[in-house]
């Protein structure tokens, strides 16, 4: 009886484990940005009109952020690429990143669902990345 009983329990534990709404066994894997505030790229982020950009979450606590701008109302329409770096832990679903360079200290925060993250920028809006 208690051997079918503790199998019973197993198999829901793992039943749990794999269902949608368990939370996402890593966080880690690359990000590609796919829209701001709701709107697919190219779009405006805060002042900047965002072309691309990516999140990289790396194992071992580090990450990477890339972005490519563009500045249309000048000649020649050029780009501007962003590259920082940083730390990033998880909880449950939330993401936490920090950037390390030297003079900017900077926070943001995130949400993981699923193959989507979320992150809400405060001067730039609620920028949505999917994992690639």
């Amino acid at each position: 009886m208690r051997r079918g009983a503790f199998a019973a329990a197993v198999l829901t534990l793992c039943a749990a484990c794999n269902s949608a709404s368990a939370p996402p066994q890593t966080a880690a894997g690359d990000y590609v940005l796919q829209t701001i505030d709701g709107h697919r790229l190219p779009a405006t982020g805060g002042a900047d009109f965002v072309v691309s950009s990516s999140i990289s979450l790396r194992s071992d606590g580090q990450f990477t952020f890339a972005r490519i701008d563009s500045f249309p109302s000048r000649s020649g329409s050029p780009k501007d690429t962003i590259a920082l770096s940083g730390t990033w832990s998880v909880s449950g679903t939330d993401i936490h990143m920090v950037f390390g360079q030297q003079k900017l200290f900077e926070q943001w925060f995130g949400t993981l669902s699923g193959a989507q993250l979320t992150v809400v920028q405060p001067l730039n809006g609620t920028w949505v990345f999917a994992r690639h």
